[in-house]
């Protein structure tokens, strides 16, 4: 497909925005709002500099607020007002649906924006303490941000089934306000200069921060486009969530990478273990895959069966994966236990997660997450109570130095394989019983 009708997501948001009292309305009020920022500035003995962060600052707040809201209520607004199906029925991709979304949706904010645009280049071009260099250094890292907002309020939305809608609006604000204050911090935030260290490398902050959200957005965008591929069922990748994990995983050992000159400080790396294995945790509950779905996966064979497999599966398979490499990477001393503890206290999670889901239980997810309070709030409030805390690795993912190291790591391969056997029987009677 070629011209609007590619994209006519973007089409039809243009058609609807573009009314003329909309466009002179908006652009007068922005353009009032810049003023004013010039008449207080002139106030300022900084007067150059305070006006261009103002404008920047209005900028942020629109693209990331407004526009994060808009784009959080696409998908989720289609489904509550149940259009979404229709959608469903055209010829579009979901790359096209989903760049058509992300684009449209958050329009106007871009007008805005533009609307704008002419007061930061007569700021830039005709008064002092402002250069082209603080002109591309602000919208370096203003548009990946941006970017990165956009892309996870339609990741949120695309997930939103239609009871949730209304929350999901408020969460895409939510985002741009984070996003906003992240604006706020990095441009009074001096030290950024100085660059980040990402293995051996030292990075400019702000090439690093503009890097680092343009990645983050490419892999919310993905997330986006993989679920409403679902719904138009496309072909599942099965490589796209254990890819995040790992590209996750090297982001966040090269931040915490030390070289020969460090300290050794061991918690550091094991960062790149925790972290994915959170986001593979939050992975599993949005993706709720009962009887049905693993009675259709196990009927398959070969690649397809590969691309249908459960996400806390491969989720699980890749913290394995990322454990035995963090591992391997530097010596890690009596913490390196963690590396077979918290796969195997993970694994158990998702196997009572899924278990959950193979009872039929009214809601699965909400008991794995009161599952997970108990089993990990209560010990560590009961054991200090009775001066026990050298038990802690009996019930929680820790380190005793009061114990070998098989010892310390039995409980939870004991607990995973409990549950594991626990799931597999549920999984026998309930998944691969035959229809009736």
């Amino acid at each position: 497909m070629s011209g609007p009708l590619a994209f006519p997501e973007i089409y039809r948001n243009a058609v609807s925005e573009a009314r003329y009292v909309r466009l002179v309305a908006g652009a007068v009020t922005v353009n009032l709002v810049c003023l004013c920022f010039f008449l207080v500035s002139t106030q300022s003995s900084r007067g150059g500099e305070t006006f261009f962060q103002s404008l920047v600052w209005m900028q942020a707040l629109i693209l990331l607020v407004y526009g994060g809201q808009r784009a959080a209520a696409t998908v989720a607004r289609e489904r509550a007002e149940r259009t979404w199906d229709f959608q469903r029925l055209t010829p579009l991709t979901s790359f096209e649906i989903a760049a058509g979304k992300l684009v449209g949706a958050p329009l106007f904010a871009y007008f805005l924006v533009v609307a704008s645009l002419p007061w930061v280049l007569a700021e830039v071009v005709y008064f002092t303490g402002v250069g082209f260099g603080d002109l591309a250094r602000a919208y370096l890292l203003l548009a990946p941000l941006s970017f990165v907002i956009l892309s996870l309020a339609l990741l949120a939305s695309a997930y939103t089934n239609a009871h949730d809608s209304g929350s999901v609006n408020t969460g895409g604000a939510v985002l741009g306000f984070f996003g906003l204050s992240f604006v706020s911090y990095i441009s009074m935030d001096r030290q950024a200069d100085a660059g980040v260290s990402f293995f051996l490398l030292r990075v400019p902050g702000d090439l690093f921060f503009g890097l680092s959200a343009a990645a983050f957005g490419v892999w919310a965008f993905s997330g986006a486009m993989w679920r409403i591929g679902r719904d138009l069922l496309e072909r599942r990748r099965w490589w796209r969530l254990p890819a995040f994990l790992l590209f996750l995983a090297v982001y966040v050992y090269g931040m915490t990478f030390k070289d020969a000159r460090g300290e050794k400080t061991y918690m550091l790396p094991l960062l790149a273990l925790i972290l994915p294995a959170i986001f593979a945790y939050i992975g599993a509950m949005i993706h709720r895959e009962g009887p049905e779905d693993w009675r259709r996966w196990l009927a398959l064979r070969g690649e397809a069966m590969l691309d249908q497999t459960p996400v806390w599966v491969a989720a699980w398979a890749t913290i394995v994966v990322i454990a035995a490499l963090v591992g391997l990477s530097q010596p890690l001393g009596t913490w390196a236990r963690l590396l077979v503890v918290i796969p195997a206290f993970l694994g158990r999670d998702f196997a009572f997660m899924q278990w959950c889901r193979f009872t039929k239980s009214r809601r699965p997810e909400y008991m794995a997450m009161a599952y997970l309070a108990l089993v990990y709030v209560l010990p560590s409030m009961v054991l200090p109570a009775f001066r026990v805390k050298d038990l802690y690795f009996l019930f929680l993912p820790a380190v005793s130095d009061r114990v070998g190291a098989f010892l310390n790591i039995l409980p939870g391969v004991l607990q995973v394989a409990a549950m594991g056997a626990i799931l597999w029987s549920t999984l026998r009677r309930e998944a691969l019983k035959p229809e009736d």
